[in-house]
This record gives structure tokens, C-alpha cells and sequence, in this order.
């Protein structure tokens, strides 16, 4: 049951319902304005309290991609990107569109 509800999740994340990295991005600076916070309380200056909490983290970008890659299923995001791709293609040349159908 936990790996089948799992797995609706994660198709879930494909559906454009919200914009859940606006929420993961905001949850992230939090955390990262968290640990900002912690360390100058412990004596750092702002400057080496922001590197030493972007260290702690393991970088914004590369955690943001993490999320990302657990969050969805692979082949449906390459699914979708292949299928978006096609429909350009065909939308730029009608005549080649209809004749390929034919």
C-alpha cells in the first residue's frame, strides 16, 4: 500500500495543480535563512554564517534537483518533453503533417 501510494504521488507531481517548486523554493530559503540564523549566533559574520549555511545544505541548485528527481517519474517527464517536442514540429510544417498521417 505504501509503495502504491507513493507511486500516485509522484504521478501527482506531473499534474500542473499548484507550483510546487515556488513552495519547495520558499521552504529551502527558510531552512537556509535557519541555519543563516544559527550561525551567527554562534559567532559568524553574516558573509561566512550565509557560505557556511550554503555548505551545510549542500548548494540550492543541486539540492532543488534532488527534489526534483524524487518527486516525479522519469520517463513521464521525457514522455511529455518527446510528445511537446513532436506537436512543434508537426505545428511548423501542416503540409508534412498531413501527408505523414495519410
Amino acid at each position: 500500500m505504501r509503495r502504491l501510494r507513493a507511486f500516485l504521488v509522484r504521478l501527482a507531481s506531473h499534474l500542473p495543480l499548484r507550483d510546487r517548486d515556488a513552495d519547495f523554493a520558499a521552504e529551502l530559503d527558510s531552512h537556509l535563512q535557519h541555519h543563516i540564523d544559527d550561525n551567527i549566533s554562534a559567532g559568524m559574520t553574516p558573509d561566512e554564517a550565509r557560505r557556511a549555511a550554503l555548505i551545510a545544505l549542500g548548494g540550492v541548485v543541486q539540492t532543488k534537483e534532488r527534489y526534483r528527481d524524487r518527486q516525479r517519474i522519469p520517463w513521464i517527464d521525457s514522455l511529455r518533453q518527446d510528445l511537446f517536442y513532436a506537436v512543434r514540429v508537426l505545428a511548423r510544417d501542416p503540409a508534412f503533417a498531413f501527408t505523414a498521417s495519410r
